[in-house]
């Protein structure tokens, strides 16, 4: 219990330490094993957490936690190919949970298949009814998608959909960036201006960034 509070917190060290006296006294114990690549996934350090999960699979190969943790450490390692047999996988497992199609999206992005990471996020925003813990990024990368395959109009459709639930976020996300992009990357360079220009009002302390990113 120690150790699940202490995750949940995001004190990763403190509750390794924990998890690895579970280990030492129980080998076997799946979801320790779980708890084990999360915490080490908190710390960044992908191999330790991508071992963990081996173990957790030999205990028990179709366990949905071990290889979702897996599949997520991977593609943090740049592993797109092998997350995305994992994420085809749970997809027959869970098919409809919608994190499974949005991360294998991604994956496939990273490929550059946009074709197929488009049918997934679609997918994943269909399942998702709007009510996703990730329904904001999910949003977001469908409208990056769509941008890069030069569907301007759903794409900014998509930007304003988010803006509208997630803009007073905390996370402070401006979307008139995302909206430049969409314009600068198809042949819009105009408009593109008239929103860093945007941008450049709104945050006149930050003008290298702002520029950098114009």
């Amino acid at each position: 219990m120690r150790a699940d509070v202490l995750l949940a917190q995001e004190k990763y060290e403190v509750a390794l330490s924990y998890i690895e006296r579970i280990l030492d006294v129980y080998p076997f114990y799946v979801e320790a094993w779980n708890w084990s690549s999360e915490a080490h996934c908190g710390l960044m350090q992908y191999d330790k957490a991508v071992e963990s999960c081996d173990y957790a699979l030999a205990v028990e190969p179709q366990d949905e936690r071990a290889m979702q943790l897996k599949a997520w450490a991977l593609m943090q390692q740049g592993n797109s190919e092998e997350a995305h047999v994992l994420y085809q996988q749970l997809q027959r497992i869970n098919p409809t949970f919608e994190l499974n199609y949005l991360y294998d999206s991604f994956c496939l992005y990273d490929q550059g298949n946009l074709t197929d990471a488009l049918q997934q996020v679609e997918k994943a925003d269909e399942l998702s009814e709007g009510m996703s813990t990730e329904q904001q990024g999910i949003w977001e990368h469908h409208a990056h998608i769509l941008s890069e395959l030069h569907n301007i109009d759903h794409a900014l459709q998509l930007l304003d959909q988010a803006e509208e639930q997630f803009g007073q976020s905390g996370e402070q996300i401006d979307y008139n960036f995302m909206r430049a992009r969409v314009y600068a990357e198809n042949d819009k360079p105009e408009q593109a201006v008239e929103y860093m220009d945007q941008c450049v009002r709104k945050y006149p302390f930050d003008l290298p960034f702002i520029f950098y990113q114009g």
